[in-house]
């Protein structure tokens, strides 16, 4: 999106404003958990990281993401919670939002998962789906993998390894469709 500034609201330790070093020049965060927001800070000094609700975050931004977030947020509170996610949003900006789609079984920190008419739902009051993308294709390739790359024996990768596993992920299980896919990105436009 060739943005100048970007917002990433729910930003945990700062993993993506971390990805984005660099190639953006403006990178805030903000999240509820002072903790998480100790860790963004420890390991992004250069960045700025905010305490507390979306709303208390100065100025605009062309690029908004909500990522791994939406399902955390209470039904009742949710209205308001996009409308100050819209304000964060310069009018010509972009939101970009990923979930956990309906294919991946309700985690109890989750109120809900999403396909893509549920969340053109939740974000139509304020935002205009450009485009969308499932990811992650679910499956025993999936298993495979995650049992081959997540256990107790491989802790670090070799790069001719990581590359291979990398190409094979991109292949079999990454891409993926409204009926196999673990997770559901969106572009979207603010509307008016």
């Amino acid at each position: 999106l060739k943005a100048q500034s970007v917002l990433d609201v729910g930003c945990g330790d700062g993993r993506l404003l971390n990805m984005l070093r660099g190639k953006v020049p403006r990178l805030v965060g903000v999240d509820l958990v002072e903790q998480a927001i100790l860790f963004a800070r420890a390991f992004n000094p250069e960045m700025e990281f905010f305490i507390g609700d979306v709303s208390e975050v100065p100025g605009q931004f062309q690029v908004t993401t909500l990522i791994e977030v939406m399902e955390h947020i209470p039904d009742e509170e949710y209205p308001e919670f996009i409308n100050k996610v819209v304000e964060k949003t310069s009018p010509d900006g972009w939101l970009v939002v990923s979930v956990p789609t309906t294919n991946v079984r309700l985690n109890r920190k989750h109120y809900r998962h999403y396909n893509l008419s549920l969340l053109q739902k939740h974000l139509s009051p304020a935002f205009t789906i450009q485009h969308h993308w499932f990811l992650v294709k679910q499956g025993w390739t999936l298993r495979l993998w995650n049992r081959l790359l997540q256990n107790q024996m491989v802790v670090v990768l070799p790069g001719i390894w990581r590359r291979m596993v990398w190409r094979l992920h991109q292949r079999y299980t990454y891409a993926a469709d409204a009926n196999n896919g673990r997770h559901l990105i969106v572009t979207a436009k603010p509307n008016g």
